[in-house]
């Protein structure tokens, strides 16, 4: 979420991972890495077929993925510096929510490729790159700093973050908490 730690103030939610820093002070914040944004879309999907050129994205249907509803982002930036305008026709609040969208209809979306893998494949769509530079999306990890030195909401911030540094790291080296093995 950009703005939204109105649950993290209240203390409803211990630990959220989004792509915006927050803006109040009360709330922290740790970049963990980055990803790389990329189209989505259904196999079968026209653009499968023809290759993914930015006049063809543009002309097709997309969902955002935004909690408060944003139709624009980087992606119409980059369009827009080649003067192309795409069609937005929905917003959701979640990659998850998206995913499950296109995944049934002819909708494109945008999503960070590594952290939604797993939703990728289960669904089988496809994933290409953007036929132009698109910024890479932080992956930051925020939580209300009444829970600094707890100790559990420690041992969950760091098990978070060894998560997502594995998934965006994938050629790196794996979790060090010297547990790996002994669950099953």
């Amino acid at each position: 979420p950009s703005a939204d730690v109105a649950d993290l103030a209240r203390g409803h939610t211990d630990l959220e991972i989004g792509a915006t820093g927050p803006e109040r002070p009360e709330i922290a914040a740790e970049t963990v890495g980055t990803d790389h944004m990329v189209a989505v879309f259904r196999a079968g999907h026209p653009l499968a077929a023809d290759g993914l050129i930015a006049e063809r994205l543009a002309a097709a249907g997309h969902v955002t993925v935004s909690r408060r509803g944003r139709l624009h982002g980087p992606v119409d930036a980059a369009l827009a510096e080649r003067g192309l305008t795409r069609r937005v026709l929905a917003s959701l609040p979640t990659s998850a929510a998206a995913l499950d969208l296109v995944a049934q209809t002819d909708l494109v979306t945008t999503v960070a490729e590594r952290v939604c893998r797993p939703a990728l494949t289960r669904l089988g769509l496809l994933a290409r790159p953007f036929p132009f530079p698109v910024p890479p999306v932080p992956v930051i990890l925020t939580w209300h700093h009444r829970n600094d030195t707890d100790p559990a909401h420690t041992w969950i911030r760091t098990q978070t973050r060894q998560a997502l540094t594995t998934i965006l790291n994938p050629d790196g080296p794996g979790p060090q908490d010297g547990l790996r093995g002994k669950f099953r």
